[in-house]
C-alpha cells in the first residue's frame, strides 16, 4: 500500500493519495487545492486515479476536486456509521 500525504492550499489542510503497489489503483482524499501539485505527484509516481474522496463540504477540502475526468458516485455511510445524540434534560 502506498500512502502519500500532502499539505495544500492556503490553510495547510491534509490531502492524502492511497494507492495499491501493484495495480497503481489510486483514491485521493481532500483535494482542497494546489491541483497542479496533487496531479503532478499522481503522475511522478505512475499512479491511476480511480475516486476522489471528499470527507465533506468545507472549499478547503474540495477546491481542487473539479476538472478530473471520473464518473460521480455519491457515497453515503451506513446506518450504522451515523452518529446518535442524545441530551438529557432535569
Amino acid at each position: 500500500m502506498i500512502l502519500i500525504r500532502l499539505v495544500v492550499g492556503p490553510l495547510q489542510v491534509n490531502c492524502f493519495i492511497l494507492a495499491d503497489e501493484k495495480t497503481r489503483e489510486s483514491i485521493v482524499i481532500d483535494p482542497g487545492d494546489d491541483a497542479g501539485d496533487i496531479i503532478k505527484t499522481i503522475k511522478d509516481k505512475g499512479l491511476k486515479v480511480k475516486y476522489i474522496v471528499n470527507t465533506h463540504g468545507h472549499f478547503d477540502h474540495v477546491g481542487a476536486s473539479r476538472g478530473w475526468s471520473l464518473p460521480a458516485t455519491r457515497l453515503r455511510p451506513a446506518q450504522s456509521a451515523r452518529p446518535t445524540f442524545r441530551a438529557e434534560i432535569s
